[in-house]
This record gives structure tokens, sequence and C-alpha cells, in this order.
């Protein structure tokens, strides 16, 4: 499975090891913008693909289908900022 990251805080970390311990695919991370931590955590998992924002990240995962059966989205933003990414993500059917 490949799975996309927004945000790379202390819980991604986490979340991040775990899921290479089972063989998850970690295919890109957003962060915050001109943050050096997101490219921190992207080398430390060795992540290809970092956005500075999660909307443009979620436009690629999606592609022009959506509905990719072999992805998942690990959303781990702040609680305040959940809602809109979960809603920009189901309207690009992720």
């Amino acid at each position: 499975m490949k799975i996309g990251f927004v945000g790379c805080g202390k819980i991604a970390e986490f979340h991040a090891a775990v899921l290479r311990q089972i063989g998850a695919e970690l295919v890109s991370v957003s962060g915050t913008k001109n943050s050096p931590r997101v490219r921190a955590f992207a080398d430390r998992h060795l992540i290809p693909r970092v956005y500075d924002h999660w909307a443009p990240q979620l436009d690629e995962l999606a592609g022009p289908e959506g509905l990719n059966s072999d992805l998942a989205l690990w959303i781990l933003t702040p609680p305040e900022e959940s809602p809109a990414v979960v809603e920009a993500a189901l309207c690009r059917r992720i």
C-alpha cells in the first residue's frame, strides 16, 4: 500500500516507523511552507515527494481518476486543521 502523510510532527514519526515496518510505501509528505522539519522527516523515512502544503499533494495523489485503492492518506495535522484536509481529500475522491 502507498501512503501519503499530511503532517510531520511527533505522532507522524511513530506512524511512519510502524508503517514502514509492515511494508507500507511512504510516497509523500506535506508540512508547512518553508519548514525544514518536513524535509528532515522525508529524509529520515525515505519519502520521495515533499510538499509545502497539502493541497498540491492531494492533487497529485488523486490523479485524474481519484479512488486509487492502493493509496491511503494519513492525516496527522492538529485537530483544528484536519477537517479542511479531510474535506479536500473527499472532494478529490481520495
